[in-house]
């Protein structure tokens, strides 16, 4: 029955890369060929953070940020699966969260810090509350978190980092592709139609991209008979 049951997970995991990908690419595509004059503010944010992190200030105390992030990452996201958390402890290029409960070993706070940008998140939502022209400023502010976010992640995702030893190498990575693809792909268009149109444009298009495979493979089943 595991056996079953793991099959079953990584065929679902593999599907859902296979698509976030395919959706990621098709939309970066697409909205660098029409709709590329909308990112103008989030590209200044890029570019800031990217200069803000060469300030011998900033570039002093990244890491150590970074690994805050890293474990607020953690700890959010067990409060939301409602972990009860011990203890968080961060320094300098080393954290660490315990917490306890029913999904203890828990593979998505585990790995979230790796694929969830939280503050990109965060400025996203305040962006659908904010006043219609204020939304270039959390444009903006969208763009510099993101690039946080990728600076980190291409810092923390090693393979002797716990966490991803704790799933497998394989597992991990495949988990963290899938939903860094599906995170970046909303957060893209949440510049273009706000992050609730942007959830929509997802399950749309998921959907219709489930309906043209189930058919081809229906296909090719009656070809088959």
């Amino acid at each position: 029955m595991k056996t079953i049951l793991k099959i079953l997970a990584y065929t679902l995991l593999v599907v859902f890369l296979l698509l976030s990908a395919w959706h990621f690419f098709e939309t970066t595509y697409h909205l660098a060929l029409k709709s590329y004059k909308l990112y103008l503010w989030f590209g200044i944010g890029v570019a800031l953070y990217i200069v803000l992190r060469r300030l011998p200030f900033l570039r002093k105390n990244a890491e150590w940020f970074e690994t805050q992030t890293h474990e607020w990452i953690h700890t959010i996201v067990a409060l939301m699966f409602g972990q009860k958390i011990h203890s968080v402890n961060a320094g300098e290029g080393e954290g660490v969260m315990y917490h306890s409960g029913r999904f203890s070993r828990n593979i998505f706070i585990s790995l979230a810090p790796y694929c969830l940008p939280i503050y990109t998140y965060a400025f996203c939502i305040l962006r659908l509350l904010s006043a219609k022209q204020s939304v270039h400023i959390f444009d903006l502010l969208i763009g510099l978190t993101l690039t946080f976010h990728i600076v980190a992640f291409t810092k923390q995702t090693k393979p002797h980092q716990f966490d991803i030893q704790e799933f497998g190498l394989l597992t991990s990575y495949l988990f963290i592709a899938a939903f860094l693809f599906f995170n970046f792909t909303v957060i893209l268009m949440t510049v273009k139609k706000g992050i609730d149109g942007a959830f929509v444009y997802q399950a749309e298009h998921y959907w219709k991209n489930l309906q043209y495979v189930w058919g081809y493979i229906n296909k090719i089943i009656s070809q088959i008979r």
